[in-house]
């Protein structure tokens, strides 16, 4: 499904942010090949450090550009536990 305000699908490595304000990097997408992309989950690691990383709607998101970050675009490394 796509995030909302945009036409892309959700991966690993996408900076997002909530309705709330909260940034974040994508650290999971679940896809149910039964079930319609209306209902793809992504788990957010937060910017800030906070919370969990329960999945979550990806339509309840927007994709952040990487020329309006301020790291310049890079992704940052993401560690398995």
């Amino acid at each position: 499904m796509p995030y909302a305000e945009s036409a892309g699908r959700p991966i690993v490595g996408d900076r997002v942010r909530h309705s709330s304000g909260r940034v974040g990097t994508v650290i999971f997408v679940q896809r149910d090949a039964a079930a319609s992309q209306a209902r793809e989950q992504i788990r957010v690691r937060w910017d800030d450090k906070l919370g969990g990383t329960a999945p979550y709607l990806a339509n309840e998101y927007v994709l952040v550009p990487a020329k309006n970050r301020r790291d310049g675009g890079a992704l940052p490394s993401l560690r398995c536990p």
